[in-house]
């Protein structure tokens, strides 16, 4: 079973370890996490219940809001949860900043949607709620090379709904997303030696990329989706391409 631990800091210390093993940094890296309070947008939220509250607090703290007390609030998120998710928004003066409803879609995603719009009114940065990770998975089991299976997995950017995509029964790693898009480059043994496939998340299409002798490793995307580095060895060390 993946479990993840539902609180801010542990989720950012997680996503810190995944983004560290996407890359390969350096073991000797360390990164110190400060919680700066003082910094954070307070806020108050009620009337919701079950999970779309539950969703709503972790997405907000994630996001840099902390929940406060009415008096003490910057902004008060107040609505409603049943067929579909409802919110309003005020600032501090009780001016609306934000109303709105969200029909369709699990109640999750609903509330995904509202905090997402919440951090956009109150920021003006996207929100990053119905963003999603990539990381790989050591399934316990060895191939016919006596190497710890590993597989690539999508899950929601907090850990939740989880689903496997590769099924290669070999080393699957590296996971890099292409800006903008649906699809996901990885490395995968599964032709013999270590090559980079595309997939295409939204109509499950996967094709080989990089194939050629030797190693091909370590897909980075290019900011703007166009261009892709890697790895590339056939023999010696390997070279930055």
């Amino acid at each position: 079973m993946i479990r993840f631990t539902n609180c801010r800091q542990g989720f950012m210390a997680a996503l810190v370890a995944v983004v560290f093993t996407c890359h390969g940094w350096a073991q000797e890296a360390s990164i110190v996490i400060e919680d700066k309070v003082a910094g954070l947008v307070p806020i108050h939220i009620s009337g919701y219940t079950g999970e779309v509250d539950q969703t709503l607090k972790f997405d907000l703290e994630v996001a840099g809001f902390v929940l406060v007390a009415p008096d003490k609030a910057r902004y008060t998120l107040t609505g409603k949860n049943g067929t579909q998710v409802e919110g309003t928004l005020a600032d501090s003066a009780r001016r609306a900043v934000l109303a709105r409803s969200y029909p369709g879609g699990t109640p999750r995603a609903q509330a995904h949607s509202l905090s997402d719009d919440v951090v956009q009114a109150v920021t003006g940065r996207p929100g990053i709620a119905r963003t999603k990770l990539a990381f790989k998975h050591e399934t316990g089991k060895r191939n016919q090379h006596n190497e710890m299976v590993s597989e690539i997995f999508v899950a929601d950017y907090d850990g939740a709904n989880a689903f496997q995509l590769t099924q290669d029964g070999t080393v699957s790693r590296s996971p890099a997303w292409q800006p903008g898009h649906r699809t996901l480059f990885y490395t995968s043994f599964r032709p013999g030696r270590p090559c980079i496939f595309s997939h295409d998340l939204a109509t499950g299409a996967r094709s080989p990329i990089s194939n050629f002798n030797g190693m091909n490793d370590g897909a980075a995307i290019s900011p703007d989706g166009t261009k892709i580095a890697m790895n590339w060895r056939i023999t010696g060390a390997p070279q930055l391409w």
